[in-house]
């Protein structure tokens, strides 16, 4: 998996198809993303905006409960 960041949102993508469902886009920024660091177990990432804003993303915890990121 990637991230694309656009403007304020960010799409979380395969890499091998470049897919981006609609469920894996976030919009909580109400700047631009600055920031996206993955978590070493790449079951994660955090995001950062100029708005100051940063957000915690667990995957795992996403196909558990097969909401939104």
């Amino acid at each position: 998996m990637f991230i694309v960041s656009l403007q304020t949102q960010y799409h979380v993508c395969n890499f091998y198809t470049s897919d981006a469902p609609s469920s894996l886009i976030g919009k909580n920024h109400n700047g631009r993303v600055r920031g996206i660091d993955w978590f070493e177990d790449d079951m994660g990432f955090t995001t950062v905006g100029a708005d100051g804003g940063c957000y915690y993303h667990d995957l795992q915890e996403f196909k558990l409960n097969g909401g939104r990121v």
